[in-house]
């Protein structure tokens, strides 16, 4: 039995949350994942990061909880990190053995913890 021409990888539009407001509409990516648009809350804080060919966004309320939602696949290598907060944006490169640090499984919690704190002093609003 073979399936119907096109109909690989696709999802419904099932959203994985209620929209409440237009800001927060999905969109679909070329990947095939849903992301919200670029809304960042109020006093919130937008991550995009690039590493490896690939983009990832979060958001987050403080600058920690943006950054360690990003989940990316990669955990290895040089990572291209912009933070915006209030209108402000900034562009840093992290080294890849801060990214290993803060994203990868088996790494302890003091570990993770340094890299956070390396992570703070290079984006300080």
């Amino acid at each position: 039995m073979t399936r119907p021409k096109g109909s690989k990888n696709k999802r419904e539009g099932i959203a994985p949350f209620e929209i409440t407001h237009e800001a927060d509409i999905l969109r679909e990516t070329p990947d095939g994942d849903f992301v919200t648009n670029n809304f960042v809350p109020v006093g919130g804080f937008l991550a995009t990061a690039r590493i490896a060919g690939k983009t990832y966004t979060a958001e987050g309320a403080t600058l920690e909880d943006a950054i360690l939602n990003l989940k990316p696949e990669a955990k290895k290598g040089v990572m291209l990190l912009a933070v915006e907060h209030e209108g402000k944006k900034i562009e840093k490169i992290i080294s890849g053995r801060i990214v290993h640090n803060l994203f990868e499984k088996y790494v302890g919690r003091f570990t993770r913890e340094i890299a956070i704190k390396n992570i703070k002093t290079i984006f300080s609003f």
